[in-house]
């Protein structure tokens, strides 16, 4: 549109409120931003206006530019951590890293704690040499202790050995890493408890041999018996302070002439799944038993008591105490939740 040139005139000098409406009337019409901006400089105003077409007016179509390709093979890459106080935070992948290393370093460790379990020297080798140096003779030991605090009873399995020259087998010398110690020469019966019937009974005459090497083979059932037991549990609510004691007592005899033959030692392993056992045995005889068939009691008949003291390791002991605490810490941590939530005034989440 052309530029409109309006003249100067006297009317509108005297008027200034009416000079300033006027103009505000004149940008109404269809001007260009050149011709507005000529009729503010006549009244006396000096405003800037935007070189966009007015809204009344669409604008004059452009040419056409295509938008540039989106490339999606490029990312952007995250914008550096702020600090916060004067530090950077750390990421929260540190933590979860630091997680996973310390489980698998705890779980390394508890793995190696079994390595070289076998190293040192068989568990009744001691014994059994002991026996053999000071008092040779029948040994039976207590090689599988099964504490069951539910039934409650104990069982036992025991192995017939002998040590000394004049009590071992011949070819069977070495058991439990003993050389001077093996199957017994002669055939027993072995009685538990004051049973009138033999709980056990070892012929060697069914030990067989090894064909190749000469010695006699360890067959555990023609070796091995067990012996169940009646266990006193009056304190198991102490959990894990419970302790438990078992007595019990064997004789043996010999199989062809039904005479009475010492035990020299009786022992058990000392370490189970969850319990540790202390026994004690004590040399004891008898007078006028029934398996005796006499009344006299001026005759004896030799025996062997053992005591088992049971108790829980202390490992086992430190552990449900941790159990214990942190079960209820957890509960009160709970508890105290709740009671700050029902007095908190906000209407947020605690």
């Amino acid at each position: 549109m052309p530029f409109i040139h309006l003249p100067t005139l006297p009317l509108l000098s005297t008027f200034g409120t009416s000079r300033r409406h006027s103009f505000s009337r004149l940008r109404s019409f269809h001007l260009s931003p050149d011709g507005v901006k000529a009729l503010n400089l006549e009244a006396g105003h000096i405003q800037q206006t935007p070189s966009t077409p007015s809204r009344s007016s669409p604008a004059e179509p452009g040419p056409h530019v295509p938008p540039k390709p989106v490339d999606h093979t490029k990312t952007t890459p995250p914008p550096p951590p702020r600090a916060i106080n004067g530090s950077v935070p750390i990421p929260k992948i540190f933590f979860f890293v630091l997680a996973i290393l310390s489980s698998v370093l705890f779980v390394v460790t508890i793995l190696a704690t079994f390595g070289g379990a076998q190293a040192g020297p068989p568990v009744f080798k001691s014994i059994l040499d002991e026996v053999a140096e000071t008092n040779p003779g029948i040994v039976l030991l207590g090689e599988n202790v099964d504490i069951d605090i539910d039934e409650p009873s104990v069982g036992i399995r025991w192995s017939i050995l002998a040590c000394g020259t004049d009590y071992v087998l011949s070819g069977s010398a070495g058991v439990h890493g003993s050389k001077t110690c093996g199957l017994p020469a002669f055939p027993l019966l072995i009685f538990v408890d004051g049973d009138t019937e033999p709980t056990a009974s070892y012929n060697p005459a069914g030990i067989p041999f090894d064909r190749q090497k000469g010695e006699r083979r360890n067959i555990q059932n023609l070796v091995q018996f067990d012996s169940d037991h009646v266990l006193d549990v009056h304190n198991d609510y102490l959990y894990p302070f419970d302790s438990y004691r078992l007595s019990s007592t064997l004789r043996a005899t010999s199989l062809s002439s039904n005479e009475s033959i010492p035990i020299k030692k009786l022992a058990t392993i000392e370490i189970t799944s969850a319990f540790v056992v202390t026994t004690v045995d004590v040399e004891s005889y008898s007078t006028g038993a029934p398996w005796q068939n006499q009344s006299s009691e001026d005759t004896q008949s030799p025996s062997r008591d053992i005591d088992m003291y049971i108790q829980r390791p202390a490992e086992s002991r430190a552990i449900a105490l941790v159990l214990f605490a942190i079960g209820w810490f957890l509960t009160h941590i709970c508890v105290g939740y709740v009671i700050m939530a029902r007095g908190s005034q906000r209407l947020g989440p605690s």
